[in-house]
């Protein structure tokens, strides 16, 4: 086999989640894991290779039943952050990842675990190709959510009087300063967006059996300047209209946000709890407080709100997106809307 005669002999790969690797950087999002993950399952049925993750070293792992790992949890140590930078558009072809991967395999022996042949990496890659049914089983089983979890995830349903598949997310990412930097939420955030809502329809979905008032902020009037393509399909007003009795559930890395959005559009179900960044430093499991591991573990829950909808909106300050969102709706095949949020239109 190519991959053997060119690198260490090697039994499988294990893409690794944590907070911090032995070379010093950090992880990423959560959307970002899943998304090299299912890459990495690509290469490993082309290369004939079996393919495992872990997450035990990070928080998520008390939220998450670890079912599909059925060999003996990997080492913490010498895990480094491999093909983070590379491979990071989407356009990746067999050829590409088969040079890169088999490049970070040959220069990286250190990686082969102790006693085993399994060669652990981080990689947030794109996947190759459309992805396989089978790969996206294969993500769902390793996401799912404790006992504890799914009775908090029942319960918030519950609060929301939502059923599965029988809502709508809207999911707005305002930006690392407010998920990390937890700084203060602009009202003009919120007034852009609404904006956005108008050019793609969900406004008059948003208004429909409200109260005669109108909503808080003051309707915009400047003239709208064309907004830069989205990367996904993105929803206009010709499409077929939604039930009025639809329920629209609104998440966000911001509170301040969602509670300025509430003010705008009642009719908007939502939970003013925190959430938290999965990467970049943020979920050090070794130092967490209370407060933290509420903030992901609501997050946890957010992601499973998602997995839980009949459709997802998407709306990003960051021009690449949100991949969490992006890849919840990937694994679960849920019809996904990606808006960018321009600063201004």
């Amino acid at each position: 086999m190519q991959l053997a005669q060119r690198s260490p002999k090697i039994s499988k790969i294990v893409n690794v989640y944590q907070d911090q690797y032995a070379n010093g950087e950090h992880c990423t999002g959560i959307g970002d894991f899943i998304r090299g993950s299912l890459c990495l399952l690509q290469y490993g049925a082309m290369q004939n290779i079996e393919v495992e993750f872990n997450y035990d070293n990070h928080p998520i792992s008390h939220f998450l039943t670890q079912s599909q790992t059925q060999s003996q949890p990997t080492p913490i140590h010498p895990f480094r952050v491999l093909c983070y930078k590379n491979n990071h558009q989407n356009n990746n072809t067999w050829q590409k990842i088969q040079q890169e991967f088999t490049k970070v395999i040959a220069q990286n022996p250190n990686c082969i675990q102790p006693n085993t042949s399994a060669f652990a990496m981080y990689t947030i890659a794109f996947p190759m190709q459309p992805v396989h049914p089978q790969h996206k089983q294969r993500i769902q089983k390793i996401f799912q959510p404790t006992p504890t979890l799914n009775t908090k995830i029942r319960e918030t349903m519950a609060k929301m009087e939502i059923i599965s598949k029988q809502y709508t997310i809207i999911h707005v990412r305002a930006g690392d300063e407010y998920l990390i930097h937890r700084a203060f939420t602009s009202p003009q955030l919120a007034i852009n967006c609404k904006k956005h809502f108008i050019k793609t329809g969900l406004h008059q979905h948003l208004i429909k059996n409200k109260a005669e008032t109108e909503p808080t902020e003051t309707e915009p009037t400047e003239t709208e300047p064309t907004e830069t393509e989205p990367t996904e399909t993105e929803p206009t007003e010709t499409e077929p209209t939604e039930k009025i009795k639809d329920k629209y559930v609104l998440i966000s890395d911001s509170v301040e946000f969602k509670k300025q959005l509430k003010r705008a559009y009642p009719k908007l179900i939502t939970a003013h709890y925190s959430v938290t960044h999965l990467g970049e430093g943020v979920a050090n499991k070794k130092d967490l407080q209370p407060t933290q591991m509420q903030a992901i573990e609501n997050t946890m829950v957010d992601f499973f709100l998602i997995a839980n909808a009949k459709k997802v909106h998407a709306f990003s300050t960051l021009e690449h997106g949100t991949g969490f969102s992006r890849q919840c709706c990937e694994i679960y095949n849920i019809p996904y809307h990606y808006t960018f949020l321009a600063p201004s239109i």
